[in-house]
Protein backbone atom coordinates (compact mmCIF):
# COMPACT_ATOMS: atom_id res chain seq x y z
CA UNK A 1 0.00 0.00 0.00
CA UNK A 2 1.50 3.80 -0.77
CA UNK A 3 2.43 5.47 2.09
CA UNK A 4 0.40 8.56 2.58
CA UNK A 5 2.86 12.06 2.35
CA UNK A 6 3.63 13.23 5.69
CA UNK A 7 1.74 16.20 5.69
CA UNK A 8 -1.51 14.90 5.22
CA UNK A 9 -0.38 13.15 8.17
CA UNK A 10 0.20 16.05 10.05
CA UNK A 11 -2.89 17.27 9.12
CA UNK A 12 -4.58 14.41 10.56
CA UNK A 13 -3.02 14.99 13.71
CA UNK A 14 -3.89 18.65 13.97
CA UNK A 15 -7.73 17.65 13.56
CA UNK A 16 -7.22 14.95 16.08
CA UNK A 17 -6.45 17.66 18.54
CA UNK A 18 -8.57 20.02 17.90
CA UNK A 19 -10.82 17.90 17.98
CA UNK A 20 -9.73 16.88 21.50
CA UNK A 21 -9.51 20.44 22.30
CA UNK A 22 -13.14 20.67 21.32
CA UNK A 23 -14.17 17.91 23.36
CA UNK A 24 -12.39 18.68 26.43
CA UNK A 25 -13.94 22.14 26.01
CA UNK A 26 -17.39 20.56 25.87
CA UNK A 27 -16.83 18.62 29.03
CA UNK A 28 -15.52 21.34 30.98
CA UNK A 29 -18.66 23.88 29.81
CA UNK A 30 -21.11 21.09 30.70
CA UNK A 31 -19.30 20.32 34.22
CA UNK A 32 -19.42 23.72 34.82
CA UNK A 33 -23.13 24.25 34.95
CA UNK A 34 -23.55 22.18 37.51
CA UNK A 35 -26.73 19.87 36.65
CA UNK A 36 -27.83 17.28 39.02
CA UNK A 37 -27.56 13.84 38.42
CA UNK A 38 -31.50 14.20 37.96
CA UNK A 39 -31.14 17.02 35.48
CA UNK A 40 -28.49 15.31 34.14
CA UNK A 41 -30.45 12.29 33.56
CA UNK A 42 -33.45 14.05 32.07
CA UNK A 43 -31.88 16.00 29.52
CA UNK A 44 -29.87 12.50 28.45
CA UNK A 45 -33.16 11.20 28.31
CA UNK A 46 -34.55 13.70 25.88
CA UNK A 47 -32.05 13.40 23.50
CA UNK A 48 -31.63 9.90 23.25
CA UNK A 49 -35.32 9.75 22.61
CA UNK A 50 -35.86 7.79 25.52
CA UNK A 51 -38.47 10.36 27.72
CA UNK A 52 -42.06 9.16 27.50
CA UNK A 53 -43.72 11.77 24.65
CA UNK A 54 -46.13 13.93 26.22
CA UNK A 55 -49.45 15.23 24.17
CA UNK A 56 -52.10 17.23 25.20
CA UNK A 57 -55.36 16.73 23.68
CA UNK A 58 -56.77 20.09 25.78
CA UNK A 59 -53.72 22.12 24.28
CA UNK A 60 -54.08 21.18 20.07
CA UNK A 61 -57.84 22.22 20.67
CA UNK A 62 -56.83 25.45 22.29
CA UNK A 63 -55.05 26.16 19.58
CA UNK A 64 -57.75 25.46 16.75
CA UNK A 65 -59.54 27.53 19.08
CA UNK A 66 -56.62 30.86 18.70
CA UNK A 67 -56.61 30.03 15.91
CA UNK A 68 -60.40 30.49 14.81
CA UNK A 69 -60.25 33.62 17.22
CA UNK A 70 -62.71 31.94 19.37
CA UNK A 71 -60.56 31.36 22.46
CA UNK A 72 -62.45 32.00 25.55
CA UNK A 73 -60.96 34.50 28.03
CA UNK A 74 -58.72 32.75 30.59
CA UNK A 75 -58.57 28.99 28.65
CA UNK A 76 -55.44 27.01 29.91
CA UNK A 77 -54.01 24.13 29.14
CA UNK A 78 -56.02 20.73 29.85
CA UNK A 79 -54.67 17.71 31.26
CA UNK A 80 -51.08 15.58 28.72
CA UNK A 81 -52.50 12.48 27.84
CA UNK A 82 -48.79 9.93 27.80
CA UNK A 83 -48.77 8.54 24.41
CA UNK A 84 -46.87 5.83 24.98
CA UNK A 85 -47.50 3.94 21.83
CA UNK A 86 -46.65 7.98 20.03
CA UNK A 87 -43.40 7.52 17.55
CA UNK A 88 -40.18 8.37 19.14
CA UNK A 89 -38.74 11.77 17.20
CA UNK A 90 -35.87 11.44 15.64
CA UNK A 91 -34.27 14.32 16.82
CA UNK A 92 -34.17 16.60 19.40
CA UNK A 93 -33.87 20.19 18.56
CA UNK A 94 -33.72 24.34 19.43
CA UNK A 95 -35.21 26.80 17.27
CA UNK A 96 -32.47 29.40 17.26
CA UNK A 97 -33.16 33.23 16.70
CA UNK A 98 -29.23 34.80 16.58
CA UNK A 99 -28.93 38.82 16.73
CA UNK A 100 -25.44 38.49 18.98
CA UNK A 101 -21.69 37.29 17.36
CA UNK A 102 -20.14 34.95 18.72
CA UNK A 103 -22.78 32.01 18.58
CA UNK A 104 -21.00 29.80 16.61
CA UNK A 105 -19.00 27.54 19.39
CA UNK A 106 -22.50 27.06 21.12
CA UNK A 107 -24.42 26.25 17.97
CA UNK A 108 -21.78 23.43 17.73
CA UNK A 109 -21.62 22.28 21.25
CA UNK A 110 -25.21 22.18 21.32
CA UNK A 111 -25.14 19.91 18.10
CA UNK A 112 -22.50 17.44 19.75
CA UNK A 113 -24.60 17.26 22.76
CA UNK A 114 -27.29 16.16 20.46
CA UNK A 115 -29.36 18.73 20.44
CA UNK A 116 -29.68 20.23 16.77
CA UNK A 117 -29.91 23.72 16.66
CA UNK A 118 -32.54 25.10 13.47
CA UNK A 119 -30.80 28.91 13.56
CA UNK A 120 -32.51 32.43 12.50
CA UNK A 121 -29.73 34.63 11.81
CA UNK A 122 -31.51 38.33 12.78
CA UNK A 123 -30.27 41.82 11.82
CA UNK A 124 -30.41 44.50 9.72
CA UNK A 125 -29.82 45.01 6.10
CA UNK A 126 -31.93 43.78 2.70
CA UNK A 127 -32.11 40.40 1.82
CA UNK A 128 -28.32 39.95 0.11
CA UNK A 129 -27.07 41.14 3.57
CA UNK A 130 -29.62 38.36 5.22
CA UNK A 131 -27.96 35.58 2.88
CA UNK A 132 -24.65 36.49 3.37
CA UNK A 133 -25.45 36.21 7.71
CA UNK A 134 -26.96 32.63 6.95
CA UNK A 135 -23.54 31.58 5.41
CA UNK A 136 -21.52 33.07 7.35
CA UNK A 137 -22.78 31.78 10.33
CA UNK A 138 -22.70 28.29 8.35
CA UNK A 139 -19.23 28.70 7.92
CA UNK A 140 -18.33 29.37 11.16
CA UNK A 141 -20.10 26.88 12.85
CA UNK A 142 -18.35 24.55 9.96
CA UNK A 143 -15.07 26.26 11.48
CA UNK A 144 -15.95 25.30 15.54
CA UNK A 145 -16.26 21.47 14.12
CA UNK A 146 -19.67 21.47 14.07
CA UNK A 147 -22.44 20.51 10.55
CA UNK A 148 -24.19 23.32 9.04
CA UNK A 149 -25.89 24.31 5.54
CA UNK A 150 -27.33 27.39 4.54
CA UNK A 151 -31.13 26.53 4.15
CA UNK A 152 -33.10 28.92 1.54
CA UNK A 153 -36.24 28.80 0.12
CA UNK A 154 -37.94 27.93 3.16
CA UNK A 155 -40.15 31.14 3.60
CA UNK A 156 -42.83 32.49 0.57
CA UNK A 157 -45.88 34.11 0.33
CA UNK A 158 -48.12 31.17 0.73
CA UNK A 159 -46.27 30.34 4.54
CA UNK A 160 -43.06 28.34 5.45
CA UNK A 161 -41.64 24.88 3.63
CA UNK A 162 -40.13 23.04 5.86
CA UNK A 163 -38.61 19.60 4.59
CA UNK A 164 -35.11 21.35 3.93
CA UNK A 165 -35.16 22.48 7.58
CA UNK A 166 -36.89 18.84 8.74
CA UNK A 167 -33.81 16.98 6.43
CA UNK A 168 -31.04 18.34 7.69
CA UNK A 169 -32.62 17.71 11.27
CA UNK A 170 -32.93 14.51 10.09
CA UNK A 171 -29.19 13.80 8.97
CA UNK A 172 -28.02 15.77 12.43
CA UNK A 173 -26.97 18.87 10.33
CA UNK A 174 -27.80 22.25 11.51
CA UNK A 175 -30.10 23.81 8.93
CA UNK A 176 -29.49 27.95 8.91
CA UNK A 177 -32.34 29.61 7.53
CA UNK A 178 -32.01 32.96 5.62
CA UNK A 179 -35.10 34.88 6.58
CA UNK A 180 -35.80 36.07 2.44
CA UNK A 181 -38.66 35.30 0.47
CA UNK A 182 -39.86 36.48 -2.92
CA UNK A 183 -42.77 38.33 -3.18
CA UNK A 184 -45.51 37.70 -5.77
CA UNK A 185 -43.48 39.89 -8.26
CA UNK A 186 -40.46 37.28 -7.57
CA UNK A 187 -38.86 40.24 -5.43
CA UNK A 188 -36.40 38.93 -2.93
CA UNK A 189 -36.68 40.17 0.14
CA UNK A 190 -36.16 40.30 3.63
CA UNK A 191 -38.97 38.20 5.64
CA UNK A 192 -40.10 40.63 8.89
CA UNK A 193 -42.41 37.90 10.58
CA UNK A 194 -40.62 34.87 10.13
CA UNK A 195 -39.91 33.33 14.11
CA UNK A 196 -43.97 32.66 14.60
CA UNK A 197 -44.31 30.58 11.19
CA UNK A 198 -40.73 29.02 11.34
CA UNK A 199 -42.35 27.64 14.92
CA UNK A 200 -45.65 26.89 13.82
CA UNK A 201 -44.09 24.47 10.58
CA UNK A 202 -42.22 22.74 13.40
CA UNK A 203 -45.07 22.37 16.01
CA UNK A 204 -46.45 20.91 13.17
CA UNK A 205 -43.60 18.23 12.27
CA UNK A 206 -43.48 17.50 16.02
CA UNK A 207 -47.35 16.74 16.34
CA UNK A 208 -46.43 14.04 12.93
CA UNK A 209 -43.53 12.33 15.27
CA UNK A 210 -40.81 13.65 13.12
CA UNK A 211 -38.96 15.69 16.19
CA UNK A 212 -39.13 17.68 19.46
CA UNK A 213 -38.97 20.98 20.41
CA UNK A 214 -36.95 21.15 23.45
CA UNK A 215 -36.08 24.71 23.82
CA UNK A 216 -36.94 28.38 21.99
CA UNK A 217 -33.67 29.90 22.58
CA UNK A 218 -33.46 34.32 21.64
CA UNK A 219 -30.00 34.98 21.81
CA UNK A 220 -29.29 39.31 21.73
CA UNK A 221 -28.72 42.23 23.35
CA UNK A 222 -30.67 44.54 25.96
CA UNK A 223 -32.80 41.29 26.72
CA UNK A 224 -33.01 41.55 30.47
CA UNK A 225 -36.31 41.08 31.60
CA UNK A 226 -37.81 42.36 35.00
CA UNK A 227 -41.63 41.87 36.51
CA UNK A 228 -42.76 44.88 39.05
CA UNK A 229 -39.62 46.31 39.49
CA UNK A 230 -37.36 43.19 40.26
CA UNK A 231 -35.07 40.92 37.91
CA UNK A 232 -36.62 37.51 36.80
CA UNK A 233 -35.02 34.52 35.92
CA UNK A 234 -38.17 32.38 35.60
CA UNK A 235 -41.77 34.13 33.62
CA UNK A 236 -44.99 32.51 33.75
CA UNK A 237 -45.90 34.33 30.65
CA UNK A 238 -49.64 33.10 31.41
CA UNK A 239 -49.13 34.98 34.62
CA UNK A 240 -46.24 37.21 34.28
CA UNK A 241 -46.79 39.22 31.15
CA UNK A 242 -48.56 41.99 32.05
CA UNK A 243 -45.95 43.00 33.98
CA UNK A 244 -42.88 42.06 32.41
CA UNK A 245 -40.36 44.96 31.76
CA UNK A 246 -37.82 44.84 29.25
CA UNK A 247 -36.29 47.30 26.78
CA UNK A 248 -36.98 44.32 24.09
CA UNK A 249 -40.38 43.93 24.50
CA UNK A 250 -40.67 42.87 20.83
CA UNK A 251 -38.28 39.51 22.04
CA UNK A 252 -40.79 39.14 24.58
CA UNK A 253 -44.17 39.21 22.79
CA UNK A 254 -42.45 37.01 19.82
CA UNK A 255 -41.18 34.40 22.94
CA UNK A 256 -44.79 34.59 24.18
CA UNK A 257 -46.35 33.71 20.91
CA UNK A 258 -44.09 30.80 19.76
CA UNK A 259 -44.48 29.45 23.48
CA UNK A 260 -48.43 29.58 23.22
CA UNK A 261 -47.65 27.52 19.74
CA UNK A 262 -44.91 24.79 20.46
CA UNK A 263 -45.62 21.95 23.08
CA UNK A 264 -46.39 23.34 26.62
CA UNK A 265 -42.64 21.25 27.72
CA UNK A 266 -40.43 23.43 24.97
CA UNK A 267 -38.67 25.87 27.42
CA UNK A 268 -37.92 29.32 26.45
CA UNK A 269 -34.77 31.04 27.23
CA UNK A 270 -33.48 34.69 26.10
CA UNK A 271 -29.94 35.46 27.10
CA UNK A 272 -27.61 38.31 26.18
CA UNK A 273 -24.19 36.18 25.66
CA UNK A 274 -24.35 32.21 23.88
CA UNK A 275 -22.07 31.33 26.68
CA UNK A 276 -25.28 31.71 28.75
CA UNK A 277 -27.41 29.86 27.06
CA UNK A 278 -25.18 25.87 28.04
CA UNK A 279 -27.25 25.66 31.69
CA UNK A 280 -30.25 26.61 29.99
CA UNK A 281 -29.94 23.53 27.75
CA UNK A 282 -28.92 21.13 30.06
CA UNK A 283 -31.22 21.85 33.46
CA UNK A 284 -34.90 23.44 32.88
CA UNK A 285 -33.98 25.26 36.99
CA UNK A 286 -33.93 29.39 36.51
CA UNK A 287 -30.22 30.21 35.60
CA UNK A 288 -28.49 31.45 39.10
CA UNK A 289 -26.14 33.83 36.63
CA UNK A 290 -27.58 37.58 35.26
CA UNK A 291 -28.10 38.09 31.43
CA UNK A 292 -30.32 35.34 31.27
CA UNK A 293 -33.88 33.95 31.01
CA UNK A 294 -36.24 31.16 31.36
CA UNK A 295 -39.54 31.37 29.93
CA UNK A 296 -42.46 29.19 30.33
CA UNK A 297 -46.01 29.14 28.57
CA UNK A 298 -47.17 28.47 32.28
CA UNK A 299 -50.43 28.65 33.93
CA UNK A 300 -52.49 31.43 35.33
CA UNK A 301 -52.02 31.71 39.21
CA UNK A 302 -54.65 31.90 42.16
CA UNK A 303 -53.95 32.92 45.57
CA UNK A 304 -56.36 32.45 48.80
CA UNK A 305 -55.63 33.59 52.06
CA UNK A 306 -59.02 31.44 53.30
CA UNK A 307 -59.86 27.98 52.33
CA UNK A 308 -63.57 29.30 51.98
CA UNK A 309 -62.59 30.92 48.36
CA UNK A 310 -61.02 27.35 47.61
CA UNK A 311 -62.82 24.29 45.34
CA UNK A 312 -62.28 21.87 47.96
CA UNK A 313 -63.51 19.46 45.56
CA UNK A 314 -60.56 20.36 43.10
CA UNK A 315 -58.23 20.56 45.48
CA UNK A 316 -59.08 17.10 47.17
CA UNK A 317 -58.68 15.45 43.84
CA UNK A 318 -55.63 17.36 43.09
CA UNK A 319 -54.13 15.91 46.42
CA UNK A 320 -55.16 12.08 46.04
CA UNK A 321 -53.62 12.44 42.34
CA UNK A 322 -50.32 13.79 43.03
CA UNK A 323 -49.98 12.08 46.19
CA UNK A 324 -50.93 8.58 44.86
CA UNK A 325 -52.97 7.98 48.16
CA UNK A 326 -56.61 8.72 49.97
CA UNK A 327 -57.05 11.92 51.62
CA UNK A 328 -58.61 11.97 54.96
CA UNK A 329 -60.62 15.04 53.32
CA UNK A 330 -62.53 15.55 56.90
CA UNK A 331 -59.94 16.03 59.23
CA UNK A 332 -57.36 17.69 56.75
CA UNK A 333 -59.73 20.53 55.77
CA UNK A 334 -60.81 20.71 59.59
CA UNK A 335 -57.22 21.27 60.17
CA UNK A 336 -57.22 23.99 57.61
CA UNK A 337 -60.06 25.79 58.33
CA UNK A 338 -59.21 25.94 62.03
CA UNK A 339 -56.08 28.13 60.78
CA UNK A 340 -58.21 30.55 59.39
CA UNK A 341 -56.70 33.17 57.62
CA UNK A 342 -53.04 31.68 59.02
CA UNK A 343 -53.08 30.08 55.17
CA UNK A 344 -52.07 30.80 51.70
CA UNK A 345 -53.45 28.28 48.87
CA UNK A 346 -51.55 28.84 45.74
CA UNK A 347 -53.55 27.04 42.68
CA UNK A 348 -51.34 26.71 39.35
CA UNK A 349 -53.69 26.16 36.26
CA UNK A 350 -57.25 24.85 36.60
CA UNK A 351 -56.11 22.56 40.06
CA UNK A 352 -53.38 21.40 38.44
CA UNK A 353 -50.88 22.23 41.13
CA UNK A 354 -51.13 24.09 44.25
CA UNK A 355 -49.49 24.99 47.28
CA UNK A 356 -50.76 24.91 51.02
CA UNK A 357 -49.02 26.82 53.23
CA UNK A 358 -49.60 27.26 57.46
CA UNK A 359 -48.63 29.60 60.30
CA UNK A 360 -48.04 26.59 62.73
CA UNK A 361 -45.07 28.34 64.12
CA UNK A 362 -43.06 31.80 63.62
CA UNK A 363 -41.82 29.85 60.35
CA UNK A 364 -44.31 29.20 57.41
CA UNK A 365 -44.88 25.99 57.17
CA UNK A 366 -44.77 24.10 53.79
CA UNK A 367 -48.42 21.52 54.02
CA UNK A 368 -48.55 20.19 50.68
CA UNK A 369 -46.75 20.54 47.40
CA UNK A 370 -48.93 19.27 44.47
CA UNK A 371 -48.58 18.61 40.67
CA UNK A 372 -50.25 16.59 38.58
CA UNK A 373 -48.75 13.98 36.83
CA UNK A 374 -49.48 14.64 33.51
CA UNK A 375 -48.31 18.33 33.63
CA UNK A 376 -44.96 16.88 34.50
CA UNK A 377 -42.39 18.71 32.46
CA UNK A 378 -44.39 22.12 31.71
CA UNK A 379 -42.79 23.72 34.64
CA UNK A 380 -45.36 23.67 37.18
CA UNK A 381 -43.10 22.61 40.02
CA UNK A 382 -40.52 25.56 39.16
CA UNK A 383 -43.34 28.08 38.74
CA UNK A 384 -45.33 27.35 41.80
CA UNK A 385 -42.15 27.50 43.87
CA UNK A 386 -41.16 30.44 42.44
CA UNK A 387 -44.53 31.46 43.84
CA UNK A 388 -44.32 30.19 47.05
CA UNK A 389 -40.83 31.78 47.21
CA UNK A 390 -42.46 35.43 46.99
CA UNK A 391 -45.55 34.76 48.53
CA UNK A 392 -42.70 32.96 51.75
CA UNK A 393 -39.27 34.00 52.19
CA UNK A 394 -37.98 31.00 54.66
CA UNK A 395 -40.51 28.54 54.81
CA UNK A 396 -39.77 24.55 56.69
CA UNK A 397 -41.37 21.28 55.65
CA UNK A 398 -41.52 17.72 56.10
CA UNK A 399 -40.67 15.24 53.88
CA UNK A 400 -40.74 11.02 54.50
CA UNK A 401 -37.45 9.61 53.91
CA UNK A 402 -38.11 7.22 51.14
CA UNK A 403 -40.26 10.15 49.17
CA UNK A 404 -38.78 9.93 46.02
CA UNK A 405 -39.28 13.99 45.55
CA UNK A 406 -36.21 14.76 48.04
CA UNK A 407 -33.63 15.45 45.57
CA UNK A 408 -35.32 17.89 44.10
CA UNK A 409 -36.51 18.96 47.89
CA UNK A 410 -32.31 19.03 48.57
CA UNK A 411 -31.56 21.18 45.29
CA UNK A 412 -33.63 23.91 46.49
CA UNK A 413 -33.45 24.48 50.45
CA UNK A 414 -30.66 26.23 52.69
CA UNK A 415 -30.73 23.53 55.04
CA UNK A 416 -32.33 19.98 56.26
CA UNK A 417 -32.40 18.02 59.17
CA UNK A 418 -32.69 13.74 58.90
CA UNK A 419 -34.60 12.14 61.20
CA UNK A 420 -35.90 8.15 61.31
CA UNK A 421 -39.17 8.63 59.83
CA UNK A 422 -38.90 12.16 58.28
CA UNK A 423 -36.07 14.84 56.60
CA UNK A 424 -36.84 18.20 57.83
CA UNK A 425 -36.15 21.20 55.07
CA UNK A 426 -35.92 24.76 55.10
CA UNK A 427 -35.08 28.00 53.28
CA UNK A 428 -34.75 31.54 54.17
CA UNK A 429 -33.90 34.89 51.80
CA UNK A 430 -30.77 37.13 52.96
CA UNK A 431 -31.46 36.46 56.70
CA UNK A 432 -30.66 33.28 57.93
CA UNK A 433 -32.89 31.39 60.44
CA UNK A 434 -32.03 30.59 63.47
CA UNK A 435 -31.36 27.24 65.08
CA UNK A 436 -34.11 27.84 67.88
CA UNK A 437 -36.63 29.27 65.24
CA UNK A 438 -36.06 25.75 63.10
CA UNK A 439 -36.29 23.73 66.23
CA UNK A 440 -39.43 24.80 66.84
CA UNK A 441 -41.15 24.81 63.72
CA UNK A 442 -39.70 21.03 63.67
CA UNK A 443 -40.95 20.29 66.77
CA UNK A 444 -44.53 21.46 66.08
CA UNK A 445 -44.20 19.93 61.77
CA UNK A 446 -43.39 16.15 63.16
CA UNK A 447 -46.68 16.44 65.26
CA UNK A 448 -48.91 17.62 62.81
CA UNK A 449 -51.26 14.53 62.03
CA UNK A 450 -50.99 12.59 58.63
CA UNK A 451 -53.32 14.08 55.85
CA UNK A 452 -53.40 10.41 53.94
CA UNK A 453 -55.61 7.52 55.06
Amino acid sequence: AARRPLAALLSDVGRSNQQLARSRELILSVLSTVPSPREARKFVDSVSGQETLRTQRQFEERQALLASSQAPPGLVAGEFLHAQAARAPTRTLALVCVEAPGSAKLLAQMQRLGVVPVVLPLGSGDYRAAVGRAHALADAVDGEGGRAVPVGGVFHAGGVAADAVAEAVARGIIPVVAPVAADEGQRLGVVGRCVEPLAEALAALERAGRLSVARLIYVGDGLGIASGGAARRLVNLEEDYGRVQSRRMDVVQVMRRCLAILAPTTVGIVAEDPSLVLKGLLSERPPSMSGAVLLRHGFRIQRHSSLATCDEGRLRALLERSFGRTLDAQGYFERLRACGTGIQVIVAGEYQGAVVVTRETGVPYLDKFAVLPEVQGTGMADILWDELKAACPQCLWRSRTDNGVNRWYFDRSNGHWRGAKWVFFWYHGEQPLGLMEVAEAMDVAQRIPASFL
